[in-house]
C-alpha cells in the first residue's frame, strides 16, 4: 500500500519530460530496478500470452552494458527470466523472496522457505473453493499463490474469490495482498520488494537506485528507494490512485522510451 506520506497520482511530474534530471539524482552509479507485467510489458488477460516487446528488450541489452540492472517480479524468478531473456541482469521473483544472480547464484529468503508447507497445503484449499467459479484459477509460485480473477465471467465469483483468499489466508497465517485482478498469499514474513532493492544494493558500492513499478506490490519498492536517495517511477494510466513514486510514465511504451532515453544520457 502507498505510504502515509503518498502523493494523488495527478500531481506526480511526468519522468519523459525529466530525463536529465534523474539522470543527474542518479550520480556515477546507478542502478536500475524493474518490474515486469504493466512497467516492462503489457498487462494481459493471462500471465501465459505475456510478451515483452523487443524494442524493450533492446532498451534492457544496452543499459545493463552500463549499469547494474535488476527485475524484480511477482511471477517466479525463473519465469520473468525466461520472458525477458537478457543476459547479465539479476532476475528476482515471488516479490524478491528469490533471486537469481548471472552467476547463476541463488538466494531465497530464509524465513520465507520456512512456511513452503503452509503454502501447499493453501494451494490445495483454494483449488477446492474455486474449482467451480468460472474464469478464476489458482497459480503457485515458489512463495506466493495467486488468485486470478480477470477473466472471472461473473462478479459473484469475483466475490467468491476474494472471500476465499482471505479464509484461507487466515486459516493458515498466510498475508493477503490485493493487486491488480488478483488477490496473493504470502509468508507472513517482513521482507518484500524494497526488502529485495536494499539486499541488492548492498553488493554495489555507492549505488543509487531507480525503481520502476506500476501496481500496489511496487510502492514498497518506491518507499524503499525514497530512502536511498533514488528516484522511484510509476507506471499508470488511471488518475485515480495515491503513490509514493516521485514520477509517472503512463504506459509500458513510455517504459522503453525513457530507458532508452536514460541510456543515452549515461
Amino acid at each position: 500500500m502507498p505510504a502515509a506520506s503518498a502523493t494523488d497520482i495527478k500531481y506526480v511530474p511526468r519522468a519523459l519530460e525529466r530525463v536529465a534530471k534523474i539522470r543527474d539524482i542518479l550520480g556515477a552509479r546507478p542502478a536500475i530496478f524493474l518490474d515486469f507485467d504493466g512497467t516492462l510489458a503489457p498487462i494481459v488477460d493471462h500471465p501465459s500470452r505475456s510478451r515483452m516487446p523487443q524494442s524493450t528488450r533492446t532498451a534492457l541489452r544496452n543499459l545493463v552494458e552500463r549499469v547494474p540492472v535488476a527485475v524484480i517480479s511477482g511471477r517466479s524468478a525463473i519465469d520473468v527470466r525466461d520472458l525477458v531473456g537478457v543476459p547479465g541482469i539479476i532476475y528476482s521473483g515471488s516479490h524478491g523472496q528469490e533471486i537469481s544472480f548471472p552467476d547463476n547464484t541463488r538466494f531465497e529468503y530464509p524465513e520465507s522457505v520456512e512456511h513452503l508447507g503452509s503454502l501447499d497445503k493453501a494451494e490445495r484449499l483454494l483449488a477446492e473453493k474455486l474449482v467451480d467459479e468460472p474464469g478464476v484459477w489458482v497459480e503457485r509460485k515458489p512463495f506466493a499463490i495467486a488468485v486470478h480473477t480477470r477473466q472471472a465471467e461473473l462478479e459473484k465469483s469475483r466475490e467468491v474469490a476474494k472471500e476465499a483468499a482471505h479464509a484461507v489466508a487466515e486459516s493458515e497465517n498466510l498475508r493477503i495482498h490485493g493487486g491488480k485482478e488478483i488477490w496473493e498469499l504470502r509468508p507472513p514474513v517482513d521482507w518484500h520488494k524494497g526488502k529485495a532493492i536494499k539486499y541488492l544494493l548492498g553488493f554495489i558500492e555507492n549505488g543509487v537506485p531507480l525503481f520502476i513499478g506500476d501496481d500496489e506490490t511496487d510502492e514498497d519498492g518506491f518507499v524503499e528507494v525514497r530512502k536511498s536517495r533514488g528516484v522511484s517511477v510509476v507506471v499508470e494510466k488511471s488518475d485515480d490512485r495515491l503513490t509514493s513514486a516521485d514520477y509517472r510514465l503512463h504506459t509500458t511504451h513510455d517504459t522503453t522510451t525513457f530507458l532508452t532515453k536514460l541510456r543515452e544520457a549515461l
